[in-house]
């Protein structure tokens, strides 16, 4: 009987451990109470870009580095920017009214204007530089094209979210607010890499037989 019992305990023990546990990583997660600059989204993006460089593999090399360059101009655009609002958002916090922040739609619209902001560097990080062929930025614009045919739902999916809790009577803290939305982005990039997967796929003869970075793109084969 004292075994069953000494078991018991230990396992009650565990369990509320493991509830502690969940609740840190939520709160983590949230950054409620931490600087919104410190947020899990950023820590996620170098996450993604250090997938990109060391764990993704394509069997066609030309497709690998097609795939490798753009994904990697798209993380590392929204890190800068996103972070460039988490601390002009810190700075607000710690000088005014959140909550009256929030009210006057001014974060609907800092929320909007990265996202449009982001949007329009990542579809033109490739022109005019002198680091791509014009047949290169052919080869980009072919891949673009057809990346934002599938992408477009994941950002309209993102912007319905924004306007949605920006403008809810249930989320009145403003921190919170930012914070979820921040979680919003860290699902919408990594269907950022289900995307390009599709968009490789479905160009198939589009692209093959031309050239990024010196390395001709072969065959593609579905994945």
């Amino acid at each position: 009987m004292a075994e069953v019992i000494v078991a018991l305990s230990l396992a009650i023990i565990a369990l509320i451990k493991k509830v502690i546990s969940l609740n840190i990583e939520k709160k983590e997660r949230m950054n409620i109470s931490g600087k919104l600059q410190h947020h899990y989204l950023f820590s996620h993006i170098d996450d993604l870009v250090s997938r990109l460089e060391n764990e993704i593999n394509i069997k066609d090399d030309g497709r690998e580095v097609l795939v490798k360059t753009v994904l990697e101009q798209n993380f590392i655009i929204f890190k800068n920017n996103l972070l460039e609002l988490a601390i002009k958002l810190d700075e607000c916090y710690e000088t005014c009214d959140a909550n009256k922040y929030n009210s006057c739609n001014k974060l609907y619209n800092e929320h909007i204007q990265v996202i449009n902001k982001s949007h329009t560097e990542f579809k033109n990080f490739y022109k005019n530089k002198k680091q791509f062929s014009k047949k290169e930025i052919e080869v980009l614009d072919i891949f673009m094209d057809g990346f934002y045919e599938y992408n477009k739902i994941s950002v309209n999916t993102l912007r319905d979210f924004i306007f949605r809790v920006c403008t809810s009577k249930l989320f009145t803290d403003c921190k919170y607010v930012t914070s979820s939305i921040f979680n919003s982005h860290v699902s919408a990039l990594d269907k950022t890499l289900l995307d390009s997967e599709r968009t490789i796929s479905a160009l198939n003869g589009s692209l093959t037989g031309k050239q990024i970075n010196g390395i001709i793109i072969g065959e593609i084969e579905k994945v």
